[in-house]
């Protein structure tokens, strides 16, 4: 389970509470004969590894990929602990506040409700999407050398779920979600700069939040200003209402580099697999027609989580990657990870010829 609170930071979030709701909505019991899932997935890893260093060039001789086998319950616990992580310097912001602070019934009934609202959420959509998730790569705490050695999680009840709905030969269906998942180690293990920028993205972006009472009236401001474009007809995006042009400007960084990344895998998964993988094209449209066969209660659920978007976001990326890909190989693919600014906008991802006019 995740570990109790911090004295010296206040915590914004019920953990305990977002790990109890996720494994409930989740579902799913403990995972038997783990040393054996280990043993196998280890194996898996280490060839899809070679394959895409081979296919990608990212990465050169990297040790073998550690590989860990996970229920349910301990994908939820395990990202619960990378998004405390994430959050502390939000955290730390808080702690100066004196409403925070503040002693007494009512400010302490307000932080706790807080707490137990976003625990509730947080839990929620990690025990939605715990249900469905089949591999990870457990990106670590970025350091001054690079990323360090990352892990290959591996979600094994919905693995093997997956493949007895539709008759998928085990040992293919589980080297192909390596390849996949051994392509973002290649990312991060193969391209030293990539964790650091992502890194400082998301530390642009919770150092730009505003916590203290004028950010409040600038919400509560945009609010009007949105209400007023509403009544006039105009269309209106809920996200101007929650961020400003500054921090726009940052999360869609952020969206444009993880649709690369995302897209980068997808592409990978593909081309290695076609070549490796027996049942590989019918494994593609299986699942892609599952993805997009949603049910309008589905549906309207990924919507509310934004995980349509999300969708949406890594099919742009993959049909980024391989625009680039058919007008120059891996050679032009590879031209994102040269450095920060290498990485496409995000009108660039919706446009492969605008990027490769810029990048040459």
């Amino acid at each position: 389970m995740v570990s109790t609170a911090s004295q010296e930071i206040p915590e914004l979030v019920d953990w305990d509470l977002a790990a109890k709701v996720g494994r409930r909505v989740a579902g799913g019991t403990d995972l038997a004969a783990r040393a054996a899932w280990s043993r196998q997935f280890t194996d898996l890893s280490t060839t899809a590894d070679r394959a895409v260093a081979e296919f990608t060039g990212l990465g050169g001789e990297l040790p073998p990929p550690v590989a860990e086998p996970l229920d349910r319950g301990q994908w939820i616990d395990g990202n619960l602990r990378t998004l405390r992580r994430v959050l502390r310097p939000l955290a730390a912001k808080v702690a100066t506040r004196r409403a925070w602070r503040a002693s007494g019934p009512v400010p302490s009934a307000v932080r706790s409700s807080t707490r137990l609202l976003t625990g509730a959420e947080a839990g929620t959509l990690l025990g939605y999407v715990g249900q469905r998730v089949l591999g990870q790569y457990d990106l670590p705490v970025p350091t001054a050398d690079g990323a360090g050695e990352g892990t290959v999680w591996y979600v094994v009840p919905n693995i093997v779920q997956t493949e007895r709905r539709h008759g998928f030969k085990p040992a293919d269906f589980r080297l192909w979600i390596a390849l996949h998942e051994t392509a973002h180690r290649r990312q991060f293990r193969g391209v030293q700069w990539l964790p650091g920028h992502i890194q400082g993205l998301l530390d642009s972006y919770l150092g730009s939040v505003q916590i203290d009472e004028e950010g409040i009236k600038r919400v509560a401001q945009r609010a009007q200003e949105l209400a007023k474009r509403l009544v006039a007809g105009e269309r209106v995006d809920l996200l101007d209402l929650l961020v400003t042009p500054e921090q726009r400007g940052t999360l869609e960084r952020v969206q444009a580099t993880m649709s690369v990344l995302e897209g980068h895998g997808e592409f990978v998964m593909d081309e290695v697999g076609a070549k490796l993988v027996p049942g590989h094209d019918r494994m593609k449209r299986i699942l892609h027609e599952r993805r997009q066969a949603s049910g309008p209660g589905t549906r309207l659920i990924q919507e509310v989580l934004g995980l349509r978007q999300k969708l949406d976001q890594y099919s742009q990326g993959e049909a980024f990657v391989r625009r680039l890909y058919e007008r120059g190989g891996m050679e032009a693919v590879n031209r994102v990870f040269v450095s920060p600014d290498a990485l496409p906008t995000v009108d660039e991802v919706r446009d492969p010829d605008r990027y490769l006019a810029r990048a040459g």
